[in-house]
């Protein structure tokens, strides 16, 4: 279900390679190390064999050297070759044999790769990546044009994708059509931070290969670059890598990322793109790109008071911000108690914009302390702010709300789109009108798509939050007995959640699922697409649901055809947030078989029902916060996983936000099996009834 990392070694490990070294290679996420080098022979035969030894002890592979020397990896159901060979190798007939030579290096030549290749499609291989050391037979290395025509021979032998080494900078990166007609993308270089002669800023390469099979069974392939800077702290530490690009490395100076990334389109091309991840954390920075003086004109009023040390009127500022704990210098700061929109904590203060150095502020009453905007109604300024932000930017938005099912739907929608485009979803909830307020003053004009959480628990609020970002397309994935301290009654949490559509586009359309109660019965004033599980007459449709050791399988049946489809996680109602996700996503234009590579690899967080093996026991931790439907949506996930004969199942349940005393059936809509569990708490008891599986949960 993982991806396969790929390293390349420029110096042979032979026998002495300390294990902390490996263990740190595989731990930082690699598989396979590329070998194939012009060194491979300091050691002689010996030491050959010894390195291919000392990794496969570290759980590592090695490619180009030893007696497996072309190793296959099965990764989502691709099997993926990795093949490496070097144009020169030191010491060949000194110290080996032509049938070792043969036998355990892998010197370029080509009928000994088109053998390799012919071998591998032979035994099922859909995709060959090659990995070729340009060194020369003098000590130095071969110039780009050399490295570009060497590559292309490799890919004419029937390599997919050829990554050439070099010590210098990175070079040309460029598309090649093979002789066979395939198209055969090259890097010539991709630098080194390696080594004591790399000076602080020297620039590298690391490359994104996503692999995917099309709905044709065709291999489909995209890749981008993430420049990586040396850099060299001084004062006797050790000289690290660090990514030159803000979502990699967010604390890295945003002027040295600017450069880096110039520096790599002039010297590695522009033929292939910057990666685009986008997942952010809603902390700061921000980007709202407002200006004092555009404040002022948007909200149709003048400053109270003279200007501040450090105030520009016509530079941006460094964000709105409306809670005490998200100040930061240079910040326009909202002062005032909103009415039960955030805690009296929260609230800002004249005193905590100064001591912030806070630009100016936005303020019901004057003050002479920093540049002040007067306004009627603080909270409804803040807001017609946030629309002039969100009306700077045209990205296909996306909102998911419902009482549960929200941020784990929304973190599927994320892991899809990262996938297709440039999307702006940031970590957690983050789903209130404040919260949305941050996440907003993160559009760019680059971003392509953006995914919000809409919270769904007070009055007003996901019509207020819905009229703020202006979905394209909606989703409500559940409604059940949440949040009824703040709305009442079940009544008005359907009529609260199914306000998302309030600010749905004209041509919108909101995604419902059809297996719930009070959703099946809603008649939405506007275009509608229903989901659900086992019911072929929903728009969109799971069926041959299955667990598996890893997760769960099922197949979609979506308009226009059927695809068979992953989570690498448990809890059948998982499935559902799936197939949302999905809905949604091809709604959204997204090819199907995105769709599921997208839907395969995100996981879980480590507080939403995150399963992991602690002392040969099974913990399934679900402990963000809890609801009826959440409960029973636990209780489901603990009954699907295996127990071992004369085990049992243990429920540790703490007290809940709500201390009426209240008594709550559960029933599952599951096959009926054995329970053979026992709840350990003071505050709330869950046990099993006896004629079905049911479980009653009181709390006092």
């Amino acid at each position: 279900m993982y991806p396969t990392a790929i390293a390349t070694a420029r110096q042979s490990l032979y026998s002495n390679a300390r294990v902390e070294y490996l263990d740190a290679i595989r731990d930082s996420g690699f598989d396979c190390l590329a070998l194939a080098n012009r060194f491979n022979l300091g050691a002689g035969v010996r030491g050959i064999l010894a390195t291919e030894s000392a990794l496969t002890d570290r759980s590592l592979v090695p490619s180009g050297l030893g007696l497996r020397r072309s190793p296959v990896f099965d990764v989502n159901g691709i099997r993926i070759a990795v093949i490496s060979s070097a144009l020169a190798v030191h010491g060949v007939r000194e110290k080996i044999t032509p049938s070792g030579a043969r036998e355990l290096l892998n010197i370029f030549d080509e009928d000994q790769i088109q053998e390799d290749v012919a071998r591998l499609r032979s035994s099922g291989t859909q995709f060959v990546l090659g990995y070729l050391d340009c060194s020369a037979d003098d000590d130095g290395e071969n110039d780009s044009a050399a490295r570009l025509a060497a590559a292309k021979r490799m890919a004419d032998c029937g390599v997919d994708y050829v990554i050439c080494t070099s010590s210098a900078a990175p070079s040309e990166y460029a598309t090649y059509e093979s002789r066979d007609g395939r198209r055969v993308p090259i890097a010539t270089s991709l630098g080194t931070v390696a080594g004591d002669g790399a000076p602080d800023g020297t620039l590298s390469v690391a490359l994104r290969v996503t692999i995917r099979t099309r709905v044709d069974g065709e291999i489909e392939v995209s890749d981008s670059a993430i420049p990586i800077n040396r850099v060299n702290p001084g004062h006797g530490v050790l000289p690290f890598a660090s990514p030159a690009h803000e979502y990699y490395a967010p604390e890295a100076d945003s002027q040295r990322i600017s450069e880096s990334q110039e520096r790599l389109a002039r010297e590695f091309g522009t033929d292939i793109a910057l990666d685009p991840a986008r997942r952010t954390y809603v902390a700061p920075p921000y980007l709202a790109d407002l200006t004092p003086s555009e404040v002022t004109r948007i909200l149709g009023t003048s400053l109270s008071a003279s200007t501040s040390p450090g105030y520009v009127p016509d530079e941006p500022t460094t964000g709105i911000i409306s809670r005490r704990g998200d100040l930061i210098p240079g910040c326009i700061a909202v002062l005032g108690h909103y009415r039960g929109a955030t805690a009296d904590a929260d609230q800002i203060t004249i005193e905590d914009a100064v001591a912030a150095g806070a630009l100016m502020v936005i303020s019901e009453a004057p003050h002479e302390a920093l540049p002040c905007v007067v306004v009627q109604d603080a909270w409804a300024a803040r807001s017609t702010l946030m629309q002039e932000i969100r009306g700077r930017y045209s990205p296909l938005t996306l909102a998911v709300t419902g009482t549960v099912g929200k941020t784990t739907t929304k973190d599927l929608l994320g892991s899809v789109f990262d996938r297709h485009c440039r999307t702006l979803h940031v970590e957690g909830n983050n789903n209130t009108s404040l919260t949305v307020s941050m996440v907003l003053q993160k559009l760019t004009d680059k971003d392509d798509a953006y995914i919000q959480e809409v919270h769904e628990g007070s009055p007003g609020s996901a019509r207020r939050i819905s009229q703020l970002i202006q979905p394209d397309i909606a989703i409500i994935t559940e409604v059940g007995e949440g949040h009824l301290n703040q709305l009442g009654s079940i009544s008005n949490v359907v009529d609260e959640v199914t306000q998302v559509i309030a600010g749905l586009s004209p041509d919108g359309v909101v995604i419902v699922n059809n297996d719930n109660q009070h959703l099946r019965a809603w008649t939405p004033p506007v275009r509608s697409i229903r989901y659900g599980l086992n019911d072929d007459a929903n728009d969109y449709s799971a069926h041959s649901i299955r667990t598996t050791p890893d997760g769960i399988d099922f197949e979609v049946h979506y308009p226009g055809g059927s695809i068979d489809a992953s989570l690498g996680f448990g809890g059948m109602h998982n499935v559902s947030n799936a197939l949302a996700a999905f809905a949604a996503a091809h709604q959204a234009g997204v090819p199907v078989h995105k769709i599921v590579a997208g839907l395969s690899r995100y996981r879980v967080s480590k507080t939403r029902q995150n399963v992991v093996e602690v002392g040969g026991y099974s913990l399934l931790i679900d402990t963000y916060n809890s609801n009826v439907l959440s409960l029973v949506s636990a209780l489901e996930t603990l009954c699907e996983l295996p127990v071992q004969p004369g085990g049992r199942r243990v429920v540790v349940m703490g007290t809940w936000a709500n201390r009426a005393t209240r008594s709550v059936r559960i029933t599952s809509s599951w096959e009926r099996r054995s329970l053979n569990c026992r709840s350990i708490c003071s505050s709330a008891q869950v046990r099993e009834l006896p004629t079905q599986r049911e479980w009653q949960w009181s709390m006092v």
